[in-house]
């Protein structure tokens, strides 16, 4: 679907450089007492049907062949490809960059570093 929504971006917006900006999950930002536990929801209706169990060794290779995935399609479609995992896993571990009202999205720490990463990274042209 992220593909293929892409190329359909591409194809009738007059943007010229298309920029995708992975931000990771906050599982994965973060060193997680095992087993770590999480809900997965039906994708169809959002309602959680199970609660998994993984390892911080086991998301970590999910993770990174999902970023492998995505910057490999970025090349072979002329996008660029900013990845801000190991930016925010590096800030994430002298700052807590979610929560506490809301641990599956940024607070004022995540947000602020995320603005730092594309300034720091986003080309200029």
């Amino acid at each position: 679907i992220f593909n293929e929504s892409i190329k359909y971006l591409k194809s009738w917006s007059q943007v010229e450089n298309i920029i995708v900006l992975y931000i990771p999950s906050p599982i994965t930002l973060y060193f997680w007492e095992e087993p770590i536990t999480y809900e997965f929801k039906n994708p169809v209706n959002g309602i959680v049907n199970e609660i998994k169990k993984t390892t911080n060794q086991k998301n970590h290779l999910n993770s990174t062949f999902i970023r492998n995935k995505i910057n490999s399609f970025s090349k072979e479609n002329n996008f660029n490809f900013l990845d801000a995992t190991d930016f925010l896993i590096e800030k994430g571990k002298s700052k807590t960059l979610h929560g506490p009202l809301d641990w599956r999205h940024f607070n004022y720490e995540g947000y602020l570093n995320v603005s730092n990463f594309l300034i720091e990274n986003i080309p200029s042209n």
